[in-house]
């Protein structure tokens, strides 16, 4: 019996995904910036790169879009990109579109929030 749980055990521990994140965490914005980091990994990265600047033809380099740039933490064009990655986009003349949230009909408001300060963070100094 203890050999059956220990099998099914380790084929769990395998299947699961080993994302590394930042560690030394001391603050809650540190920790949301974790949670934006992990969400953007899971839900932007495939298309948007790990870099923002697009890992597919057609998907818009992040670090050349207003609200990903510059020094403060309420621009206008963040709350547009909220309503973007919220509701989904497709731009005239844009081959693809962005799914509403990214395709993760579960992420939150807050999860939103977390991926776009993320991302304003990430890919401001570009």
């Amino acid at each position: 019996m203890n050999k059956i749980f220990f099998l099914v055990l380790l084929f769990l521990t395998a299947c699961t995904t080993y994302q590394p994140e930042p560690t030394n965490l001391t603050s809650t914005a540190e920790i949301n910036n974790v949670n934006g980091y992990s969400t953007y990994q899971q839900n932007c990265a495939a298309c948007h790169g790990n870099d923002g600047t697009g890992a597919l033809a057609g998907v818009p380099d992040l670090t050349k879009i207003a609200g990903f740039k510059g020094n403060s933490a309420e621009h206008t064009e963040l709350s547009l990109h909220f309503e973007h990655v919220k509701n989904g986009l497709k731009r005239p003349g844009d081959p693809m579109a962005m799914p509403a949230k990214g395709g993760n009909p579960n992420l939150t408001d807050q999860d939103i929030r977390e991926v776009l300060k993320y991302m304003h963070e990430k890919f401001s100094n570009k």
